[in-house]
């Protein structure tokens, strides 16, 4: 069901109605909490508020459902600006500064390898930083705007390294639809390999296996194509959607790949989040959805009916923002915050981060000291790297204490 345009953002954040799940998670049947109807919402599930779900039975065309955590509140019901976690039990780490260096402006992602921290800078002339991993000493900074061997288009928006070549990094950019590799010195002391994509136009890109690239798209039946490690397109397959069938197509594919995030999980495959749904998805190497990560908070994605016809999906709280993978565990960071309490970097930031195994089960929560925007995590998942938009350092966490 979409509901009709409200008529002020007070109105539209406070009458907007959740659809329920959609057909393509696990489920597959329709979902409505277990309060509706007279029946009493238990409050609690996994030591998280949560409702439990029983199957619709009412046509979905007469009801309109709201999940109860999809539309905020605290642990009471009511979760404010910001979701709170003491009923998670939650770590506390504190920070120790990395890096500072003056060249660094928006540090939106990283990845680690070899005693390397390789920073994707979205403020984007260099584009790309290396530092050292255990002191933050700038190594180099490299990747200036054009589209020549070692110049981006625009900023890398993720980064790959492989243990077969730990001294190195592979960029993807999505205007250029190219990858690049690069080694910590100047460009002009190597040859720069760059990797054309030929076929669909991705979005997103991972590389779970050194022969197996998998682009994402906004696409209902590209969703995921694979190329091979020339660039070559081989073929594309389908993949879930959010919303349901009565949502028009091109708004569930915003609500779906526009706000997301891909990262890869070496040795299994690879996970997609969402900025504005509580959802975590783990596909294996063959982009097969193998299961829904047991998130401690969910939420349905929502729509509003716009003036001529349009539809539009609402996000009013953000939800996950960044992730990282060793072999044995994901990080994720979570934001639960209301983007309407917040200003400037602080709406695109969190300050927790999920652990889940491969299964899916949540193995427990950090609560980082300050607002952060990316993460990285070390091969041994000792150290936990996180870059910061509001003062745009880079941070290091101590979590070998923490190992699980």
């Amino acid at each position: 069901m979409i509901r009709p345009k409200a008529d002020g953002p007070d109105s539209r954040s406070q009458q907007a109605a959740c659809l329920p799940r959609s057909r393509d998670t696990i489920k597959p049947e329709f979902l409505e909490p277990a309060g509706v109807g007279g029946t009493q919402v238990s409050p609690t599930f996994r030591g998280v508020n949560k409702v439990f779900w029983r199957p619709l039975r009412v046509p979905l065309h007469t009801v309109a459902v709201c999940a109860l955590l999809a539309c905020g509140g605290n642990d009471s019901g009511d979760f404010g600006d910001e979701i709170g976690h003491a009923h998670l039990d939650p770590d506390p780490v504190i920070a120790k500064v990395l890096s500072a260096a003056p060249v660094l402006g928006r540090p939106l992602g990283m990845r680690v390898s070899n005693g390397l921290l390789w920073v994707a800078d979205g403020a984007g002339d260099p584009g790309l930083h290396v530092l050292n991993a255990t002191t933050g000493d700038l190594i180099y900074s490299m990747g200036r705007r054009g589209e020549g061997p070692g110049e981006f288009g625009d900023a890398p928006s993720s980064l790959e390294v492989f243990s077969e070549d730990p001294g190195s990094v592979w960029t993807w950019d999505m205007l250029l639809q190219r990858l690049m590799r690069f080694e910590p010195q100047p460009i002009s002391e190597y040859e720069i390999q760059v990797l054309t994509l030929i076929g669909p136009r991705v979005r997103r890109l991972v590389w779970p296996e050194p022969d197996r690239l998998i682009g994402i798209s906004m696409s209902e039946e590209e969703r995921f194509s694979f190329f091979s490690p020339n660039g070559d397109f081989q073929h594309s397959k389908s993949g879930p959607i959010l919303g349901t069938d009565d949502i028009p197509m091109r708004a569930r594919l915003n609500a779906t790949d526009g706000p997301s995030k891909a990262c890869t999980w070496p040795g299994r495959g690879f996970a997609i989040l969402n900025f504005f749904v509580g959802r975590l998805e783990f596909y294996d190497v063959e982009a097969e959805l193998v299961r829904l990560a047991e998130v401690p908070f969910e939420s349905s994605v929502l729509f509003e009916a716009m003036d001529g016809g349009r539809v539009r999906h609402l996000i009013p709280r953000a939800w996950y923002y960044d992730c990282a993978a060793n072999n044995t565990t994901l990080f994720a960071l979570f934001s639960g915050r209301l983007r309407s309490a917040f200003e400037g970097d602080a709406r695109f930031s969190g300050r927790y981060v999920h652990m889940f195994n491969w299964s899916g089960k949540l193995l427990g929560v950090l609560e980082l000291d300050r607002d952060i925007r990316s993460i990285a995590i070390n091969e041994r998942g000792t150290t936990l790297f996180a870059a910061s938009l509001v003062d745009s350092k880079i941070y290091a966490y101590d979590i070998s204490d923490l190992h699980r």
